[in-house]
C-alpha cells in the first residue's frame, strides 16, 4: 500500500495542512502561567499564545494587521520543519500568510541574547525558507517591537472594545473633513483619547504608533509614512514586507 507524501513546505496544500494542525508544541510547558499571554484575536475568535511580553507585543501587532486585512491568517508554533526537506528541526513562533500567496516565518526574540551565533542561525534559516518561497523575519524588542509599540497596541485594542462604532464615525468623519490634526485639537473638538486609540485600531486614524502619544500627536485619516515602521523586515532601513502586505489587501 503507498503511503501519500506529505506536502511540499510553501505550497498552498502545506500551508493549508499546517493550519488545520493544533500548535506543534504548547507555549506554556514548565514556565510560569504569568508569562504565558492568551490574546483573543480577530481571526474568528481564535486565542493566540504568547511567551512573555516580546511575543505577546507581537500577537497584538499581527492582529492589528489581520483587523486591518493586511494579512489573511497566522499562527503560533505553527509547525516543526523535518531533516529531509529542511535539514535541521525548528519550531517557528509564528507563520504568517497574505491573500496573495506571501507567507511569511517570523521569530521574536530579545535583542539582547542576539549573539554572532544567533544571528548566523537566522541567517541560515533565512536561507533555507527562502529557498522554499517563504520570507523569514526576526523582530525584536527594539524593532519592531518597541516599549511605545506596544502599549498603544494595547491600549487601542482595549479601546475598541468600550468605544461605540458611532463614536469612531463621527473621528473618521472630522479627520476626512480636516486631514491632519494634533490630538490636543482632537481634545478641543470634543474628542477623547479612547475614540482615537479605538479609531486607531479599527483603521479609521492613524499616528506614528512607534511614538509617544502626547498632545502634539498628528492624527490623520490615512496612513502616516512612519506606520510602515510596524511590520519592517528584519533590516532596520526595509519596508518591503510591510509594501507587500499592502499589495496583498
Amino acid at each position: 500500500m503507498s503511503t501519500k507524501s506529505p506536502p511540499a513546505m510553501g505550497s498552498l496544500e502545506w500551508l493549508e495542512h499546517v493550519y488545520s494542525q493544533p500548535p506543534a508544541r504548547s507555549l506554556k510547558g514548565h514556565s510560569k502561567h504569568s508569562q504565558y499571554h492568551a490574546i483573543p484575536t480577530s481571526l474568528d475568535g481564535l486565542t493566540v499564545g504568547g511567551q512573555g511580553r516580546t511575543e505577546a507585543c507581537a500577537v497584538l501587532l499581527l492582529d492589528y494587521l489581520a483587523n486591518a486585512g493586511y494579512i489573511a491568517h497566522f499562527k503560533q508554533q505553527p509547525f516543526r520543519t523535518t531533516l529531509d526537506e529542511f535539514g535541521y528541526q525548528i519550531i517557528p513562533d509564528y507563520l504568517v500568510s497574505c491573500s496573495n500567496g506571501n507567507i511569511f516565518v517570523i521569530e521574536v526574540k530579545t535583542s539582547r541574547y542576539i549573539t554572532a551565533l544567533v544571528q548566523a542561525t537566522l541567517d541560515r534559516n533565512k536561507e533555507k525558507f527562502a529557498s522554499v518561497g517563504i520570507k523569514y523575519l526576526c523582530w525584536t524588542d527594539k524593532h519592531p517591537l518597541s516599549y511605545n509599540l506596544r502599549h498603544n497596541l494595547m491600549e487601542m485594542r482595549r479601546a475598541s472594545r468600550c468605544v461605540p462604532l458611532d463614536e469612531i464615525e463621527v473621528l473618521s468623519a472630522h479627520l476626512h473633513d480636516n486631514r491632519r490634526c494634533t490630538f490636543a485639537g482632537l481634545v478641543d473638538e470634543g474628542f477623547d483619547k479612547s475614540v482615537v486609540f479605538a479609531a486607531a485600531w479599527k483603521s479609521k486614524a492613524f499616528f506614528d504608533f512607534g511614538a509617544i502619544f502626547e498632545p502634539t500627536t498628528i492624527v490623520s485619516l490615512l496612513p502616516q509614512c512612519d506606520l510602515a515602521s510596524i511590520a519592517l523586515s528584519s533590516s532596520p532601513s526595509g519596508h518591503s514586507w510591510w509594501d507587500q502586505l499592502a499589495r496583498s489587501r
